[in-house]
Order: C-alpha cells, then structure tokens, then sequence
C-alpha cells in the first residue's frame, strides 16, 4: 500500500487541503490555483510531478467554466495569443522535461518572488496595451504555465489592458487558460513528461 500511495495521512491531508484552497481561487476569480497551489504541493512532491498533476484538474476546472462563458469571449484576443502561446509552451516544457529538480524548485522561488514583488510595488499600469504586446506576453505566459503553471497572472495583466470589458475580460481569460491547459495536456503526452518521474500512473490513482 505504501509503494501505491507514497504520501503519510498527515502529508494526504495537507495536499487535499492545498488542493481545496486553490480550487476555490479558481473558482472565485477564473486562475490562480497554479499559482497558489504548486509552489505549496512542491513541498510534498517533484514539480514534474506537481505541475502535470495541477494541470489535470485544471482541466475540469476550466471546462467547467467554459461553459458558461463562452457567448462573452473575444475570439480576435484568443486568436492572437494562441500562436505566441504554443511557442511558450513547448519551450516551457523542454525546459520542465530537461532541468535538475534543483534548478527547477530555484526557478520557481524567483518566480514566486518576482510576482510577490509586482504586487508589493502597488497598482500595475492600466493604459491600453498594443496588440503588438500579445507576442511577448504569451511566450511569457506560455513557458510559465508549462514550467510551473503559472501564466495566469502574465495573461491578466496582458487583456486587462486590452480589454475593458469586465464581463468580456473573465469570459476572455477564462478561454485563453482553456487553450493554455488543453495544448500543454497534449504536448505533455509527447515527450512522456507523465513518465519521466512515474507521473503517467500516479495521478490516475488520485481518483480512486
């Protein structure tokens, strides 16, 4: 039973309540729970395990979500990020899939550290971004969200300065983080990142 469930009840318990944390922040503002919950699972276990394991309950989180805005989205945004972010997600995941766990947890602590210090700093700027903006702000996002799953906060900022709309900005982000978890999904399966640690079989045992 231990080589099935390599975790303690203590351990168990802090990663379902890790798990619930995160997923209400999704659930309330539309992304967030990459952010919140990966550098916390990463104490339990290896961010090539973490990452994919957020990453499918990602996806029906974001299905979910989805659904009911759809009507809302502005496809022309979506459209223009989708190409910059499926390059950040391939470099991303070369970058996952390659790393030492050392320079993987080290990447993730300046990362963490960085957005800590954004928010520290006060109010980001509202002024209207140019569209020309969507190139580095989703390659950005794009390997962000493929090495720790934390583009979130980088396509905010990008269509909160795009898009005025509050009811259009939501169902917008809510679409770009559909596309995000669904194309790092299938890149995921191609070099095997599941695999490389035992991530292929694990978390299917999650969901007993």
């Amino acid at each position: 039973m231990a080589e099935l469930v390599p975790f303690s009840l203590v351990e168990l318990a802090a990663i379902a309540a890790i798990v619930l944390v995160a997923y209400v922040i999704l659930g309330t503002s539309g992304f967030g729970s990459a952010v919140v919950g990966i550098p916390l699972l990463a104490h339990f276990m290896p961010l090539r395990f973490a990452v994919p394991l957020v990453l499918l309950l990602d996806a029906v989180g974001m299905l979910i979500q989805g659904a009911r805005v759809r009507r809302q989205i502005n496809r022309a945004e979506l459209k223009r990020l989708i190409p910059f972010m499926a390059v950040g997600i391939v470099l991303g995941t070369t970058l996952l899939a390659n790393l030492p766990q050392r320079a993987l947890v080290a990447l993730l602590g300046g990362v963490a550290v960085g957005y800590g210090l954004v928010n520290l700093a006060g109010r980001i700027s509202t002024q209207p971004l140019s569209a020309a903006w969507a190139g580095p702000f989703g390659v950005a996002a794009g390997t962000m969200g493929a090495l720790f799953g934390t583009g979130g906060p980088i396509y905010v900022i990008y269509l909160s300065r795009r898009l005025p709309d509050m009811t259009v900005f939501r169902a917008t982000i809510t679409a770009v983080l559909m596309v995000s978890v669904a194309t790092r999904v299938v890149i995921f399966a191609f070099p095997d990142c599941f695999c490389r640690t035992g991530c292929c079989w694990s978390p299917g045992r999650c969901f007993p």
